[in-house]
């Protein structure tokens, strides 16, 4: 199996539970996970999964469309970090447009006698309405019997509101399935599902890394970082020192001219100081970057950006890091090079 994250099977609870809120502290984790599982879809190298039998018992429950009582939610437990409208965007394009999993493998249905605790823990189970219930435990068993048949690391992204969080295990005989069989029936299995509830939890689980290695662009370097300065906000209780920052369109090209994606250590230590300027604590000086190489004039751009530079390594190739400091003092990291470069992008 492979040792990183494939495909993310979407728990229906993460976008139906508004239909339970009963408390500001609800309100705002229902928010804060869909936007959280918005964030992870952009990711290169994963593929996001519902089932079509999901979609169904949203509709059958009466879950969707839920604008105007989404509205209401919002107004009663006082939601002002986001608005209704954005939040059913986002439950529709979780609908429309996330790959569904009969798709993707082309199993829909499998027969098994349904018996208590086929589900592991039955809370993921039994937290939803009526026919959610039964459409996601068929979900979960197709979803083990792809585990199983086709060894693939695939995960399911939850939310839990005060239980603690716990993988799931699927204990079943499966004596049919179609349209295409990928094991041998009947078959008793056993299968532990992995849940990961955060953005977090896939960095984690993916390694810091490997995302940033396979990331295809500066989009994604930028999203790994929001994710990790959100717990690092988190853990202090503020973002207050926390500046703007985006990447040139140069950036990548400039890890990959000088070798950097390809080293661990080097590309670590430029996450580390890319954190940290932005955190407001760089680990060494910032210098400016001159225009000559008589260091007397500073790099300024026609926009008024100023041009610094700051060491990533200090021996052998000596790397260096260059960035602009806009007007607004949002820093834009520009590009990579050694101890000699003189370019900024």
């Amino acid at each position: 199996m492979s040792s990183h994250i494939e495909y993310i099977l979407i728990d229906p609870y993460v976008i139906s539970s508004y239909d339970s809120i009963n408390s500001d502290q609800h309100a705002e984790n229902y928010v804060k996970n869909i936007l959280e599982w918005d964030n992870v879809s952009k990711y290169e190298n994963v593929k996001i999964l519902i089932s079509d039998i999901v979609k169904s018992a949203l509709y059958e429950d009466k879950l969707y469309p839920m604008h105007h009582r989404l509205q209401k939610i919002f107004d009663k437990y006082n939601v002002d970090f986001a608005d209704s409208e954005t939040i059913c965007r986002l439950f529709h394009k979780v609908l429309d447009r996330t790959t569904s999993i009969e798709d993707c493998f082309g199993v829909n249905a499998t027969l098994y006698e349904d018996k208590d605790n086929i589900i592991i823990p039955e809370y993921y189970i039994n937290r939803l309405t009526r026919n959610l219930k039964e459409a996601y435990k068929d979900t979960i068993v197709i979803l083990s019997v792809i585990k199983k048949g086709l060894d693939l690391n695939i995960v399911i992204a939850t939310t839990v509101y005060g239980e603690c969080k716990d993988n799931i295990t699927v204990e079943i005989e499966i004596k049919d399935m179609g349209p295409i069989q990928i094991i041998e029936l009947p078959q008793y299995i056993e299968e532990e599902i992995e849940t990961i509830i955060s953005c977090k939890d896939y960095i984690d689980n993916v390694g810091i890394y490997e995302l940033w290695k396979n990331s295809t662009d500066e989009r994604g370097y930028k999203k790994i970082l929001e994710t990790i300065l959100l717990e690092e906000g988190k853990k202090s209780g503020s973002t207050k020192k926390m500046r703007e920052f985006e990447f040139g369109a140069k950036f990548k090209e400039s890890l990959e001219n000088w070798d950097i994606l390809n080293r661990k250590d080097y590309t670590m230590v430029l996450i580390d100081t890319c954190l940290r300027i932005i955190m407001g604590i760089p680990k060494n000086y910032i210098r400016p970057f001159y225009e000559n190489k008589d260091k007397t004039v500073q790099k300024i751009n026609s926009n008024g950006s100023k041009a610094f530079r700051t060491h990533l390594t200090k021996r052998k190739a000596g790397y260096r890091l260059m960035l602009w400091e806009h007007p607004d003092k949002k820093i834009e990291f520009a590009n990579v090079g050694d101890k000699d470069e003189l370019k900024i992008f």
